[in-house]
């Protein structure tokens, strides 16, 4: 049986041994919040993230930015997926750009939704179909996903305090 393995469109940070993964569409500010968490973790990819299946309920998060080519198929990502570092996923985050700065866990179903829109965001760019089959499995691999590893929506300010909130969920302390 193969390991579920599906790209992102998205930025990455580590903390304590685990990857906070954040998504939303060109110009959310992935990347804008990973540079404001960066006194307090470690940047783990920007652009795309890959998610495998490592274990039963552990799914690993590894940087895709510049591993794939720009047109790579499926076959051509699940076989260079193998070859990837991977740290263990602790929560996914839906960004958004506001006045305040708050979590919000988002229900399972809609978490998948979010996802799935994210993963079709590369499809497109990547100029390559999916076949009925792959996206319902990409749908039950997502849903599995979830069951394990939390969806939020992140609305941030443009400020570092942003890090004291995830902090307050999460319990991990800054780096040293």
């Amino acid at each position: 049986m193969k390991s579920p393995v599906f790209t992102l469109h998205a930025s990455a940070v580590a903390t304590e041994g685990n990857v906070l993964v954040f998504i939303g569409p060109s110009g959310a500010g992935k990347t804008t919040i990973a540079r404001l968490l960066a006194p307090y973790t470690e940047h783990w990819a920007d652009d795309r993230v890959c998610l495998r299946l490592l274990s039963e309920d552990i799914w690993g998060v590894a940087d895709a930015t510049s591993k794939f080519p720009d047109k790579s198929s499926l076959i051509e990502i699940r076989r260079i997926s193998l070859c990837l570092d991977y740290m263990p996923l602790r929560a996914i985050f839906v960004i958004h750009k506001d006045k305040t700065t708050y979590l919000r866990k988002i229900p399972e179903i809609e978490s998948v939704r979010l996802l799935m829109a994210s993963c079709y965001e590369l499809v497109l760019q990547q100029h390559y179909k999916l076949d009925v089959r792959t996206k319902q499995d990409i749908f039950t691999d997502m849903a599995s996903m979830i069951r394990v590893n939390p969806v939020y929506h992140l609305h941030f300010e443009m400020r570092p305090h942003v890090f004291s909130v995830l902090d307050n969920e999460f319990d991990f302390s800054a780096k040293t």
